[in-house]
């Protein structure tokens, strides 16, 4: 087998290995309490619990009953509809508009059914207060273009002890202040986002991926700390091997920010500076990531006002920007070294998108640009793979003389490739250009809300999504061979008379390798988004079409 054939083969296995270990894997925690160190705290931490098991402060059931319970107020804006309860004054729905399920009639819901958020617990001197307990009067008005629902528990003389309010803006955030104004001393409080979230994808793939899909996603010391269900699965269930009950992960540290994110959608939290939150407690509920919020005051307060920000809506890198907090990163963008590059095309591909509605066609002509872009570099290339081969008799002839003599061997294919100005690797380039395009577009094109349910045509419904006919694979690896078809040159018969054994064995293993490369990437393109795909198979075919125009123009020359 030729030497570069092998390094091209070589290189690939490596590349996609690396790529799927470490580039297509979500980043492992960090900072989080090893289940070995929690299991230390486990006794101390379940006296604690017991010893203050929500004791209640509310002097008598008639207090608790004097609030008629409503599960459905809603507040909502052009994008989201929200929906709550005065049980706690917890958000039980969140309905995102713009955005629908496969069955294109139901819109998105990010809360599991009978599940909310935003409950409140309050560590006080005697105990646990869960106002989950407490049926609370509220009050809905309106703040210019904001609508602000207020939940809050009052006194006899009707002065508001302790309140959550939620306002909501024009977008996908919404604002949630929590004031305690002497209605108990508090040590700090627990802000629950323990609901889950829904998976929003139907397609087998995204339903089987789910615990890689599902993650829980935070900040800590302005540290991006990234956990899947899978991971928080088996850590969990190393806690509970080791005896815990009800067993959380641990992670302690300043929280900038703490979000749970489907494929494409997420809930946040994200507190103003001065809070200093003291860590998270991570499980799992209803299939996916949850997470408790932890504030523990360095001095009991009987008064406080903190705020906090929540962000309900799709993972849109252009909107977790503008918090200018790290949350972009929620958007995955591949790797580190290569984020400049998948912002540049998530930039260019939705300023196409613009004028193009059609997200295949912005693929075709993304290609054609790269193609254009690169055209000098893989013209030159291909050239270089060209000549290799028409003066392979001459380098089985050095072959053939010097094969007792390696040292004099290389040094007579050195002088061969000066004189006919060739670099031996050269053939290997463009598939060394696009690796790095091919790992900045991956990102782009699978997890990009402007992809997601993105049509082509006919069975080619959701670009993000692999082709579930394998049709483009299909295409994509005869498009690949018939271009390593053209570029390759056959020996005629009489100078494979000539031949040894081995170098005709060379010859037979350069065609089968024509035959099991495009066999190879089918199969890694089989499990890929369709629109990934399209764009290989595009590009392939540009080149394809570039390889005529120069055959055409070299026999007009003649």
């Amino acid at each position: 087998m030729e030497k570069r054939t092998i390094i091209a083969i070589v290189l690939i296995m490596i590349i996609y290995w690396v790529a799927s270990e470490y580039f297509w894997k979500p980043k492992p925690g960090a900072q989080v309490q090893s289940p070995a160190n929690q299991s230390a705290q486990t006794q101390d931490d379940t006296k604690k619990t017991e010893e203050t098991e929500k004791p209640m402060l509310i002097k008598s059931p008639q207090a608790i009953q004097a609030v008629e319970l409503n599960d459905n107020i809603t507040i909502e804006n052009n994008l989201l509809a929200l929906t709550f309860t005065n049980k706690g004054g917890n958000l039980k729905s969140i309905i995102v508009k713009e955005y629908y399920l496969a069955d294109q009639e139901e819109q998105v819901q990010l809360i599991p059914e009978n599940n909310y958020l935003t409950n409140i617990v309050l560590k006080t001197s005697e105990g646990y207060l869960d106002l989950d307990d407490l049926n609370l009067k509220y009050e809905l008005t309106q703040q210019d273009n904001d609508q602000v629902l207020s939940f809050f528990y009052e006194s006899e003389n009707g002065d508001k002890l302790f309140s959550k309010t939620f306002t909501l803006h024009d977008d996908y955030t919404l604002d949630f202040r929590i004031i305690n104004d002497s209605y108990a001393s508090i040590d700090g409080y627990d802000i629950y986002f323990d609901s889950g979230i829904l998976l929003t994808e139907e397609s087998s793939a995204s339903v089987k991926n789910k615990t890689n899909t599902f993650k829980l996603i935070n900040q800590v010391d302005y540290k991006y700390v990234q956990q899947d269900l899978r991971r928080i699965n088996k850590d969990i269930g190393k806690l509970a091997s080791l005896g815990q009950k009800d067993p959380k992960i641990k992670q302690y540290g300043n929280i900038n920010w703490a979000a749970v994110r489907s494929k494409y959608f997420i809930y946040a939290l994200i507190p103003e500076k001065r809070i200093e939150s003291k860590g998270i407690e991570i499980f799992a509920e209803k299939e996916s990531p949850a997470f408790i919020f932890n504030v523990d005051f360095a001095k009991r307060s009987s008064e406080f006002d903190d705020k906090y920000q929540l962000y309900l809506g799709p993972v849109e890198y252009n909107r977790l920007t503008a918090f200018n907090n790290g949350m972009e990163d929620i958007a995955e963008l591949g790797a580190a070294w290569l984020r400049w590059l998948s912002k540049i095309f998530l930039h260019f591909l939705n300023f196409l998108n613009r004028f193009i509605s059609n997200w295949g066609i912005v693929i075709i002509i993304f290609a054609l640009v790269l193609k254009l872009l690169l055209s000098p570099l893989t013209e030159k290339s291909m050239s270089s793979a060209k000549k290799m081969q028409e003066i392979n008799p001459l380098m089985r002839e050095i072959q053939q003389q010097y094969k007792h003599d390696p040292q004099k061997m290389n040094q007579e294919l050195q002088k061969l490739y000066k004189e006919h100005k060739i670099n031996p690797l050269g053939g290997c380039l463009p598939l060394l250009l696009q690796m790095p395009i091919f790992f900045a577009l991956y990102p782009v094109l699978r997890s990009s809300i402007d992809l997601r349910q993105a049509e082509f045509f006919g069975w080619i419904t959701d670009l993000s999504e692999p082709d579930k006919f394998w049709v483009l694979p299909i295409l994509m690896g005869i498009s690949m061979f018939l271009q390593q078809k053209m570029t390759q040159v056959t020996p005629s018969p009489e100078d494979l008379k000539k031949m040894d054994e081995k170098q005709q064995a060379q010859i037979q293993s350069q065609k089968m390798m024509m035959y099991i490369m495009p066999i190879f990437m089918f199969f890694i393109f089989k499990s890929l988004p369709s629109g990934l795909v399209l764009y290989w198979m595009v590009f392939n075919v540009f080149q394809i079409a570039q390889q005529l125009y120069k055959d055409y123009k070299k026999k007009a020359i003649k």
